[in-house]
């Protein structure tokens, strides 16, 4: 069987390795004061906003386009948020968690890219993708991974429940990290 191909979501910023953004990822938890497990992200807004400069905006649903959870503009340290989503922030839906914590990533990593006028698009390796590199933030602030392995959570479903994430993005986290051999399980 072929290896899965890297098809680009997102724009070509600077490269990152995964332990680049693993430790911006516990810089984070710590600046943000987060304990080791689950944490609610809606309280976290008045913290980034006084405390870090990064404004975020609560817009009606109609202000954005359909389909678009949030977005977040990297170089103002701006995001944007649907009345929708920030609903199901605050009500603790593990989809939207991880989609603060995404946009959250834009801004952590500094994704500031120019838009430019191209033919096609252009093609870059996953460590350079400004989508790829974001949902990496995401699942590292979300699920750390010395907490996985301190706590044994070798299996998505346990590690869905404990960190309130879905179960797609803890299967996905568990697939990554195995394929890095990073898990202390017993063999």
């Amino acid at each position: 069987m072929e290896p899965k191909k890297f098809s680009p979501r997102g724009y070509q910023v600077t490269p990152r390795k995964i332990e680049s953004i693993r430790a911006k990822a516990i810089q984070s938890r710590i600046a943000l004061g987060l304990g080791p497990d689950r944490f609610d992200a809606a309280p976290l807004l008045d913290r980034l906003s006084v405390e870090f400069n990064i404004h975020v905006d609560i817009v009606e649903d109609n202000e954005v386009s359909n389909g678009v959870e949030a977005t977040s503009y990297p170089g103002l340290f701006f995001m944007r948020i649907p009345e929708r989503t920030w609903d199901a922030i605050e009500s603790g839906e593990p989809r939207a968690r991880f989609t603060f914590m995404h946009e959250l990533g834009h801004l952590i990593l500094q994704h500031d890219f120019s838009l430019h006028r191209e033919n096609s698009p252009v093609q870059h390796k996953a460590y350079e993708d400004s989508e790829w590199q974001a949902d990496q933030f995401a699942a590292e602030v979300l699920m750390p991974l010395s907490v996985i392995n301190a706590c044994k959570l070798f299996d998505a479903v346990g590690l869905a429940e404990f960190f309130d994430v879905s179960l797609p993005a803890a299967e996905v986290r568990l697939r990554q990290l195995r394929k890095r051999n990073e898990l202390k399980e017993i063999r």
